[in-house]
């Protein structure tokens, strides 16, 4: 896994804004605490790991939507 500094670049570039919301509910955490783990004033690799999961899942839904299978 990639270090925590590395993984919260990759999420302020990458995660939309629902996005935080979305890993908020399925950490049980607010949007907010959420926030404050990506921003690094908390700790939490949970919320990171789901981060991670979210974006590497959309990532692989638009590699699948656009390879030339489908065109």
């Amino acid at each position: 896994m990639q270090n925590a500094t590395e993984i919260r670049n990759k999420i302020k570039t990458e995660a939309r804004k629902g996005d935080y919301v979305e890993v908020a509910e399925l950490v049980e955490l607010s949007p907010s605490m959420v926030r404050k783990v990506v921003n690094g004033i908390r700790e939490n690799d949970l919320v990171l790991e789901a981060f991670i999961k979210l974006l590497a899942d959309r990532a692989e839904r638009k590699q699948l939507f656009n390879s030339p299978e489908l065109q």
